[in-house]
């Protein structure tokens, strides 16, 4: 029996390859979310132009509001101040002579005015007011001072001219121990009118004062001669006292002046005498 070739064991004909994860998920999964970055990143672009848009029109839309706010505030100043000038103008009419009047006054109206006001206005309120308020008070003060002044001129003037008449008085009947008592009171009142009045003559007004006082003194001592010596006399000694040294600030022309006048009061004595003993 012919022999039988021996079974050879089988041979390994290639090497054994595990099989190969699929990841084609994996990576369509990480495209996706690439994909998804990159429509992200575009969508956060856009959105972010988009904010920008809506800041800028925002933005745009409140400066306008501002402008129209403000173009709003200046004509309710604007239309407040007028209102508020006619006002403190009218009330300076009102205490034209009266600056403490005046001045409650217009704290009275410029408080409400201010108080009514947007609170945003009442300091360019205050501050447009107050020019016009200092001014007024300054033109209406002054007015009221001259007017003092002027009443405590004329007060002194009347004073004085009727101090001067009982001093003349008292001089022409002989009372020269009271003018002279009296006399500094006169002086200090003159003063008192200089004061007053820087363009009233001080100096002037007191050689005109002893000026006239010296003439009632010449015309006591003339009432004198009529009595003792009669008229004649008396115009004789009225002669004489034209030659005689003058007291200071005593012109001519006052001499001129005071000889007529004492002429004509002899000449009227004299008339009134000689009608008296007439009608005895």
């Amino acid at each position: 029996m012919a022999r039988q070739p021996r079974q050879q064991p089988i041979g390994f004909y290639g090497k054994f390859q595990p099989t190969g994860v699929d990841n084609s998920a994996a990576q369509r999964m990480q495209a996706l979310a690439g994909l998804g970055e990159t429509v992200a990143g575009i969508a956060e672009q856009f959105g972010a132009r988009k904010v920008e848009e809506a800041q800028a029109v925002t933005k745009e839309a409140e400066q306008v509001a501002a402008k129209e706010a403000i173009k709003l505030s200046s004509a309710q100043l604007a239309q407040r101040k007028t209102d508020g000038i006619e006002q403190i103008e009218q009330i300076a009419i009102d205490f034209a002579g009266d600056p403490a009047g005046y001045t409650d006054a217009i704290k009275v109206y410029r408080d409400s005015a201010i108080a009514a006001a947007p609170p945003d206005l009442r300091p360019a309120l205050g501050l447009a007011f107050a020019p016009r308020i200092a001014s007024n008070f300054k033109t209406i003060n002054s007015a009221f001072l001259k007017s003092s002044e002027k009443e405590s001129n004329q007060s002194l003037d009347d004073s004085i001219s009727a101090f001067t008449v009982n001093l003349e008085k008292l001089a022409r009947a002989g009372n020269a121990d009271l003018v002279t008592t009296e006399l500094p009171d006169l002086y200090m009142m003159i003063d008192a009118r200089g004061e007053n009045d820087p363009l009233y003559n001080v100096e002037k007004a007191k050689d005109d004062l002893n000026n006239a006082l010296y003439e009632q003194d010449v015309l006591k001592d003339l009432d004198n001669i009529v009595e003792q010596d009669g008229f004649v006399a008396a115009m004789t000694a009225l002669e004489e006292f034209q030659d005689k040294p003058l007291p200071k600030g005593y012109s001519q022309d006052d001499l001129r002046a005071f000889t007529r006048s004492a002429q004509e009061d002899l000449s009227r004595q004299k008339a009134r005498l000689n009608a008296a003993s007439t009608q005895i």
